[in-house]
């Protein structure tokens, strides 16, 4: 199983990422969700080495061992160039899950010229904000207390506590255990990340606009209750050049369709 590892940015900050399928596959930037950290692009394993897909995972400021404070999409873009050039990456396709759609799409609207193009898994967007981690974070120590709560409590009862929030579906107990672990290693250190970018998503903001020279695709579950399809379709579908629109829930979408994603890079 693939390692985390860390570069120094130019500002003296650590950035964690991960990277995982072929070494010398087709790059791929994968900008996790909200909370979130670099582990979850080990679902790629498997099927970007059979794909010939190299799947760069950073852990966003203030997830993981990437150090705050806490990114706005513009300085996450910087982040992630810093990340391309120290591995001598020139161009790059951007993934988006979740809470990462916007960042990945501020990386392409920041830098088009280094993105090949951007793909949308179940992406937020202002019409979909709100909740209950949303309405916390105006209040940050109740947040932070309550995320440490979750994780003390699916340290106890399991990884399926933790997925559980995010798919109805059958997930075999390796994938829960990485999906476990991805929620663990993101606030190990700090709720900083997952508490600054819920402030972000709960206040007044707008999504980045990328170029018409960025490709954009999107896939979303009909059965996503996490973040609705409606307001996304409506927001993103007359920008997209592909639409996918499967049977699937939230973290069901990413699992059932991450085959299919690998697949397309090198199209």
């Amino acid at each position: 199983m693939s390692s985390t590892e860390t570069i120094e940015l130019a500002d003296s900050r650590q950035l964690e990422y991960i990277a995982t399928g072929a070494k010398s596959g087709t790059p791929v930037v994968f900008c996790h969700g909200t909370p979130g950290s670099c582990l979850l692009g080990r679902v790629f394993e498997e099927s970007a080495t059979a794909a010939g897909v190299r799947v760069l995972t950073p852990s966003r400021p203030g997830y993981g061992r990437s150090e705050p404070p806490t990114a706005g999409f513009e300085s996450w873009a910087t982040d992630c160039v810093q990340l391309l050039d120290a591995l001598a990456i020139d161009r790059t396709t951007v993934w988006g899950f979740s809470g990462g759609g916007p960042f990945a799409l501020g990386l392409a609207a920041t830098v088009p010229e280094r993105v090949q193009r951007v793909e949308l898994i179940a992406p937020v967007v202002p019409e979909t904000s709100g909740g209950p981690f949303e309405a916390l974070s105006r209040v940050s120590p109740l947040l932070g207390a309550v995320l440490w709560l979750i994780d003390w409590s699916a340290r106890i009862r399991g990884p399926e506590m933790i997925t559980g929030q995010l798919t109805n579906a059958s997930v075999s107990p390796a994938l829960a255990e990485l999906v476990g672990a991805d929620f663990h290693h993101a606030i190990a250190a700090t709720t900083v990340g997952a508490i600054g970018e819920s402030q972000l998503f709960a206040d007044g903001w707008e999504l980045p606009a990328i170029p018409e020279s960025v490709p954009l695709g999107l896939t979303h579950g009909r059965a996503d209750s996490n973040v609705r399809i409606e307001p996304v379709l409506e927001t993103l579908g007359d920008r997209c050049d592909r639409i996918t629109t499967p049977e699937n829930d939230h973290l069901g979408t990413l699992l059932a369709r991450r085959m299919s994603l690998v697949n397309s890079v090198n199209k």
